[in-house]
């Protein structure tokens, strides 16, 4: 008896501290931020939805404040939805917070090489240098004809298929980046490199989405524990080999061809310091940045004038007092086209591309209003809360350009600005977008040509003769904002503006022609 009653207390003095330890995972440790209350275990996992956090995001942050903690399993989450302590957290403090999370899912798929997710570390930076030579403020000047020619094309696209003003929109922003990047462009919005990139990239951001699979990162048990994110990952690794590693190799073939027409990847390739992974990975994070920000930013673009036809009268008076009908709008026109440039602005404001952005991570333990942000958390800039504040915006779930005439920010008089960001579109700190500039000067492009040359209106339905409403809140969000399926009806507004239309594309075949030598290699590079 007295052996087993000494069993019995040692198994206790065992068992007792781990159940106690156990019972500490998932509960907030003194400093943090406040946040909602957690469960052993899990934390606030539980309270998670699988789609739209920033709703839930944006709903805690109202009442628990512009910096918040959650708690995932182990795991410190740290969420940052006011002006101040962005920029604090990821500006000031850009040392420490610079880093990414780990990611199974990235890792899996692409061997942890996509600047985009990679770790801060030398091979980040040295890509990054790489990347930031091609895309500075002084380099985007030369990539601006052919930003010019393919909007030339856009219009042309809108003009004679107006319904597939989607597709064309996606044609346009991943073929202004396959040019620069590799020398390829593609003619059509069914071409092999359009069509592959954006059936990829959906699955591919809805695999990233947080809540919408197992957070192995988090809680690491689950890697072992049978899901289809598995297959899905198995699928996706094929996919972006085939479609970065053969634009590789056609730039390669091409090369040896001598048909060389000046693009980044052909001068990247001599770089002895710049392996295959690393030509993949920036390769993957200027295709996605590229293609996804602009391409959808042109649907909210043209949902938003459907919606409002009152905003396309004010936008395009202005544009005919400056541009008239001799010429088509240059990138030089912005700075007399100030309504134009609150439009963009506010399409941008009230339906930000991505909601949250790709989350930070510290490697540094930091203070910030007196709390404790911890080494190794996850930390998230929470733009769709900030953009959509009360106490900052009039009507913040409105669309109303002019806020942006009477402020830099759009925000209400009396507004702290002091520690805004006029870039907080394209993040901040050391991870800022790296083709920020290439991007602005796409957005004003098509922007520009894009109310110049056409009247969008709600399509009638053929049945009742009467408009098709379209509604401003229809959105699917996962790591991006994209505007759920809807019609409109595209319309030239005169003759004047079709034969310029006409005449603008023609041109543009001159700009097209040295990325256009090896097309009918296109279909076979690994797509």
């Amino acid at each position: 008896m007295a052996l087993l009653s000494a069993y019995a207390l040692a198994v206790s003095l065992l068992t007792v501290p781990l159940i106690l330890h156990l019972f500490r995972i998932g509960r907030r440790e003194t400093g943090l931020p406040p946040g909602p209350s957690t469960l052993p275990l899990v934390g606030n996992l539980h309270q998670l939805p699988q789609h739209g956090m920033h709703l839930q995001f944006t709903t805690w942050a109202k009442e628990f404040g512009g910096i918040f903690s959650l708690k995932f399993g182990s795991g410190t989450v740290i969420v940052a939805t006011s002006p101040r302590a962005v920029r604090e957290l990821i500006d000031q403090k850009s040392a420490s917070t610079s880093d990414r999370p780990p990611s199974h899912f990235s890792n899996v798929v692409t061997g942890g090489n996509n600047l985009g997710f990679a770790r801060y570390s030398d091979y980040w930076r040295r890509g990054r240098r790489v990347m930031h030579s091609m895309l500075t403020k002084k380099a985007c000047i030369n990539h601006l004809n052919i930003q010019r020619a393919e909007a030339s094309q856009l219009m042309y696209d809108y003009l004679v298929e107006p319904k597939d003003f989607v597709a064309h929109g996606q044609r346009y922003a991943n073929s202004v980046i396959t040019s620069i990047l590799a020398g390829t462009r593609s003619p059509h919005r069914t071409s092999p490199l359009v069509t592959s990139f954006f059936k990829m990239q959906h699955e591919w951001t809805n695999l990233l989405e947080p809540g919408a699979h197992p957070p192995v990162d988090m809680v690491p048990f689950l890697k072992y524990i049978p899901g289809n994110w598995k297959q899905i990952c198995a699928k996706m690794k094929a996919s972006q080999e085939g479609l970065y590693g053969g634009l590789i190799d056609a730039c390669a073939r091409r090369v040896e061809s001598g048909m060389r027409n000046g693009c980044f990847l052909e001068e990247v390739r001599e770089n002895k310091d710049v392996d295959r992974g690393l030509l993949r990975g920036m390769c993957s994070a200027l295709m996605e940045g590229g293609s996804d920000s602009t391409s959808i930013y042109l649907q909210s673009f043209v949902l938003m004038l459907v919606a409002h036809p009152d905003v396309q009268v004010k936008a395009r008076a202005e544009i005919d007092s400056v541009v008239g009908l001799d010429r088509l709008p240059d990138i030089e026109d912005m700075d007399n086209l100030p309504y134009v440039s609150a439009v963009i602005k506010e399409v941008l404001r009230l339906r930000p591309i991505t909601a949250l952005g790709a989350p930070h991570y510290s490697t540094q333990p930091e203070i910030i209003d007196g709390y404790m942000i911890p080494k190794d958390s996850m930390i998230f800039i929470n733009q769709w809360g900030m953009l959509h504040d009360p106490d900052s915006y009039d009507q913040p779930d409105s669309f109303i350009p002019e806020r942006f005439l009477t402020s830099p920010f759009g925000t209400k008089p009396g507004a702290d600005d002091t520690s805004r960001s006029k870039d907080i579109f394209f993040g901040g700190g050391r991870r800022i977008c790296v083709g920020m500039h290439l991007g602005q000067n796409s957005l004003a492009i098509t922007s520009m040509y894009l109310i110049w040359a056409f009247t969008f209106s709600n399509a009638i339905d053929p049945q009742t003769k009467k408009p098709i409403p379209v509604d401003i809140n229809e959105y699917d969000i996962s790591l991006n904002t994209i505007p759920k399926p809807f019609k409109c009806d595209i319309q030239v507004r005169s003759e004047e503006h079709k034969y310029a239309i006409e005449h603008a594309f023609a041109d543009a075949r001159l700009v097209f022609a040295p990325f256009e030598q090896d097309l009918r290699n296109i279909g076979h590079v690994g797509i």
